[in-house]
């Protein structure tokens, strides 16, 4: 008479595997070389914290030549309108929550950890594209809402708003 024991994987070690994984993994927001990434996050960092720029007897050419402006400025001074820094500040909490419950379902044996960071990352990319279009931002100049038609920075072509992506990396 003799005792037979059965050991039955319901998924627990892939659970156990994927919860250790998260743990590891993180999301980069932002923009990424390969995709017009150094000149885009050139853009977005002057657009993020603003910038001074010396004007160089260069840029008068060029500007009288484009645009038959001359240029009178020693200083073409761009204003910050940091969305991204705005999207972290009324987010943050929102971003821990979010974490804890795919977490959670990975701990239910519902998704992998590439797919809980990767919703992370879509989720947080579309508040910081809708803080670019809503966000209350120091207006463009005269001379930029002449070229494009609109006072209304940070959305001019789309090219900055819809280059922000994300991806997902292992520590």
């Amino acid at each position: 008479m003799g005792v037979e024991v059965q050991d039955i994987d319901y998924g627990w070690d892939r659970i156990q595997k994927e919860a250790t994984k998260m743990r590891r993994m993180y999301t980069k927001v932002g923009y990424f070389a390969g995709e017009g990434g150094s000149d885009i996050a050139n853009i977005a960092a002057v657009q993020e914290h603003g910038a001074d720029i010396r004007v160089t007897p260069k840029m008068k050419g060029f500007f009288l030549f484009k645009f038959g402006v001359s240029l009178k400025k020693t200083v073409i001074r761009i204003p910050a309108r940091p969305w991204n820094r705005m999207t972290f500040d009324k987010y943050k909490e929102k971003v821990h929550k979010l974490m804890v419950y795919e977490f959670n379902r990975i701990l239910e044996g519902k998704q992998t950890a590439k797919s809980a960071m990767s919703k992370i990352g879509e989720w947080y990319v579309g508040k910081l594209k809708e803080t670019m279009t809503r966000g209350n931002f120091a207006p463009n100049s005269g001379f930029t809402v002449r070229q494009k038609g609109s006072s209304k920075p940070l959305i001019d072509t789309g090219t900055l708003r819809n280059s922000t992506t994300h991806r997902e990396f292992d520590k």
